[in-house]
């Protein structure tokens, strides 16, 4: 196991034997170590993302084709939606009624375009309408 490993290296370390070759090692190990958790934890995050983004894809019957810059977990591309991750998340975590996401996306682009004031999917799935 890395971990030991590291341990074991850095056990050594205080010893007088301790050269800059077992620097080295000590330091190749850690860098393992901390690249392994790094992948791994990158891998959990984007199949937690895609378990969301699949849900959204079938709560509201689109298709998901691309992360914008490809930045997973920030804004998804279906079709000609361009969608937050965090209104993702908020749609299928508080289960929000299928038709209001797109209530709120098609009047927010509509005022945008008129310049007039916006609000967010949160506020709207809370209960906040324009007059």
């Amino acid at each position: 196991m890395i971990e030991n490993d590291i341990l074991e290296k850095l056990k050594k370390a205080n010893s007088p034997n301790w050269t800059s070759k077992d620097t080295e090692i000590a330091l190749n190990a850690a860098t393992e170590y901390f690249e392994s958790k790094s992948f791994s934890l990158e891998s959990s995050f984007n199949d937690i993302v895609m378990s969301y983004i699949r849900e959204f894809e079938e709560k509201h019957t689109i298709t998901f084709d691309f992360f914008v810059g490809k930045n997973v977990g920030q804004v998804a591309m279906f079709g000609d939606y361009y969608i937050d991750f965090d209104d993702i998340r908020l749609d299928i975590d508080k289960n929000v009624n299928e038709s209001l996401f797109f209530e709120w996306y098609d009047i927010t682009v509509s005022r945008a375009l008129e310049e007039k004031p916006t609000v967010n999917y949160e506020s709207y799935v809370m209960g906040f309408r324009y007059e």
